[in-house]
C-alpha cells in the first residue's frame, strides 16, 4: 500500500475520474481503506515487444509477455513488474561470423514510476540484468558458463503516442548495456558486439485487465 499525502481538490478529482474510468470500462475492483488512505488498482496487460541492439545493429523479438502494475489513484504512483520470455540476438561479427545469443531480462526489483492523472501518460524506470544462457558461433556452441550476465542497469520507459491506460498502446525505452562478466570463452565476443549505449525497447500493450 502506498503512503497517503494531502492533494488539492483538482488532483483528487482527476484521480477519481481516472479510477472511475477504469472501473467502469473494465469492471475492476479497487482496494480501498479508510477515507484518508490511498486507493490502489492492481491491473495487468498482455504485451509483445522488440529491442534494438545498437552495436550489433539487430532487432530482437521479445515474444509475448505481461506487465503487472499497482496504480495509486491519489497521486499517480506506479509500481510494475515486467515478464518476458527469453530472446535471441543474432548478428555477424566484423569477420562475417554468424553469432546467436540467447538472453533473459531479469528484473531486479519492481519498476517505479508515475501516471500523469491529467493526460494518462506513463514514465517509469526498471532496473534489470541481462543474462546470457547460450551462445553459438558459426553453428558451434561457445562456452559461457551458468553465470554469464551484465551488471544491473536501468531502462527508462515512457508511453508513446496513442497510449491509453485503458486500451494500452506503445511503451518506449532507452538503455545502455554494461559489460558482461563471468562468460568464460564468450566474454570478449559479447562485450565487443553487444555492450554499449543507444539501445531501444518497444512494447505494445493490450487492453487493461484485472489482477
Amino acid at each position: 500500500m502506498f503512503r497517503s499525502s494531502r492533494k488539492s481538490p483538482r488532483v483528487r478529482l482527476a484521480a477519481i475520474a481516472v479510477g472511475a474510468g477504469l472501473l467502469t470500462a473494465v469492471g475492476l475492483t479497487a482496494t480501498a481503506g479508510p477515507a484518508s488512505a490511498d486507493t490502489v488498482l492492481n491491473v495487468h496487460y498482455d504485451l509483445t515487444g522488440t529491442a534494438f541492439i545498437n552495436k550489433a545493429n539487430t532487432t530482437v523479438n521479445l515474444g509475448a509477455g505481461t506487465l503487472s502494475s499497482a496504480v495509486d489513484l491519489n497521486n499517480g504512483a506506479l509500481i510494475s513488474t515486467l515478464s518476458l520470455p527469453p530472446g535471441t540476438i543474432s548478428f555477424r561479427t566484423s569477420k562475417g561470423l554468424l553469432v546467436t545469443v540467447t538472453t533473459a531480462i531479469i528484473q531486479n526489483s519492481p519498476a517505479s514510476g508515475a501516471i500523469n492523472l491529467n493526460t494518462g501518460t506513463i514514465t517509469s524506470t526498471a532496473n534489470v540484468t541481462l543474462k546470457v544462457t547460450h551462445v553459438t558461433a558459426a553453428g558451434s556452441s561457445v562456452q559461457v558458463g551458468s553465470n554469464c550476465k551484465t551488471s544491473p542497469f536501468n531502462i527508462d520507459i515512457t508511453s508513446g503516442k496513442g497510449f491509453s491506460i485503458i486500451t494500452g498502446g506503445p511503451l518506449e525505452g532507452t538503455f545502455t548495456i554494461p559489460s558482461f562478466g563471468d562468460c568464460e570463452f564468450g566474454t570478449q565476443l559479447l562485450n565487443i558486439n553487444i555492450s554499449g549505449p543507444g539501445n531501444t525497447l518497444n512494447l505494445a500493450l493490450g487492453g487493461v485487465q484485472l489482477g
